[in-house]
């Protein structure tokens, strides 16, 4: 149990400092490789 929260604090703190520190450009990257990844799977 504690391992499962301490992954989500530390999802939940990346995904603030990429906010907070670089406006979103680690989240954004990942969004666009997820979204090429399922566009190349469904054809």
């Amino acid at each position: 149990m504690r391992t499962l929260l301490v992954l989500i604090s530390l999802a939940a703190s990346f995904a603030v400092w990429d906010r907070l520190a670089n406006n979103g450009v680690f989240v954004a990257a990942m969004e666009r490789s997820i979204k090429q990844v399922a566009e190349r799977l469904t054809g």
